[in-house]
């Protein structure tokens, strides 16, 4: 039951609460922040867990308050596995309660996901008509609509069905056809990691006149294809170097985000971006694009550009940069939607 503390009885204006983000997705141990703010300057909101409890009874969560009217909980620990999910109110003087759902989610490698029973199985087995989790929870319906970031499925080029369900986001437009029916090597000039035809291209090109062009895939892929070995000179994984300098931002309804993300690695790395680790909400209105980057063929740059910020788009961003063989993560990027 909620409490009814008599202080909400006495208070006779309507004061609102505005509570963000009202859901995250979170990976075991990783730090995250939430904020309340009520509406009416000199009063306060009341943090609690959905059973009552205080927030500040759970030493894990920490609050700080820089306003009368605004309170922060940061989780600088982060939440354990077991904890699965736990739900946050934020309640007003005057009684309004808004909730902040928080689920904790093991991972799985790249392309797969986690069956109930904490077994990872690849994207691709969900839904195709064959049990691989051990409750059959890769086969219910509800469980197919599903967006993972890196997985992408393979379509009908010209009537020509592909021979394969999915292909990795980052072996788009590498020279090789992983579809079968080169559904992924479509339309890759408006596809490149590097806005520059010299890196990425689908093809590295090999030593001097006369050239021999090998797959963007073979390039450091632990292999000498070219005749001079030059694919495997030079290799280095990616690295993370430029997230926004500031890890946090608030965002008003209806306005503009952007968000940019850096890194070095040869090959260039693609980069792709998360939201509360899966995929962007709305891609209509999320929009990635590769930007030149300061280190030319050595490097890759992306920005987010998210249009008509609304509810539910506030929570964590991330970037993941990856090529055939390494990834890397970005730290956390809060984005809070301001009242």
């Amino acid at each position: 039951m909620h409490s009814t503390s008599p202080y909400y009885a006495e208070v006779a204006v309507d004061v609102r609460v505005h509570f963000t983000p009202g859901e995250l997705r979170i990976q075991p141990g990783r730090a995250f922040r939430l904020e309340c703010v009520t509406d009416k300057p000199g009063t306060s909101p009341v943090l609690q867990f959905l059973d009552g409890r205080p927030i500040t009874s759970d030493p894990r969560f920490v609050v700080s308050r820089p306003s009368t009217e605004r309170a922060i909980i940061d989780v600088p620990g982060g939440l354990d596995a077991r904890d699965r999910q736990i739900i946050i109110e934020c309640v007003s003087p005057s009684g309004e309660r808004k909730t902040s759902t928080i689920f904790i989610e093991l991972g799985c490698q790249p392309g797969q996901r986690r069956c109930p029973s904490g077994q990872c199985i690849f994207v691709g087995q969900f839904c195709d008509g064959k049990p691989d989790c051990d409750d059959g929870f890769d086969e219910k319906p509800e469980n197919c609509e599903y967006c993972d970031p890196i997985t992408k499925p393979c379509e009908v080029v010209n009537g020509k069905p592909p021979k394969e369900k999915t292909y990795e986001l980052h072996w788009r437009c590498d020279g090789e056809d992983d579809c079968g029916n080169r559904f992924d090597e479509q339309n890759c000039l408006n596809d490149t990691r590097v806005p520059d035809k010299e890196c990425g291209a689908t093809h590295f090109r090999c030593g001097t006149e006369p050239y021999q062009y090998i797959p963007f895939a073979y390039w450091c892929d632990g292999g000498r294809d070219c005749r001079g070995g030059e694919d495997e000179a030079d290799c280095s994984p990616p690295t993370i170097i430029q997230t926004q300098r500031q890890e946090t931002h608030r965002v008003r309804p209806g306005g503009r985000l952007i968000l940019e993300c850096e890194a070095s690695g040869v090959p260039p790395p693609m980069i792709i971006w998360r939201f509360n680790w899966r995929c962007l909400r709305d891609e209509t209105r999320m929009r990635t694009q590769a930007v030149p980057s300061s280190l030319g063929c050595k490097g890759s740059k992306s920005r987010l550009t998210i249009e008509n910020f609304r509810e539910g788009d506030d929570g964590i961003y991330n970037c993941e940069a990856l090529t055939s063989k390494e990834r890397a993560m970005s730290q956390d990027i809060f984005v809070f939607l301001s009242p």
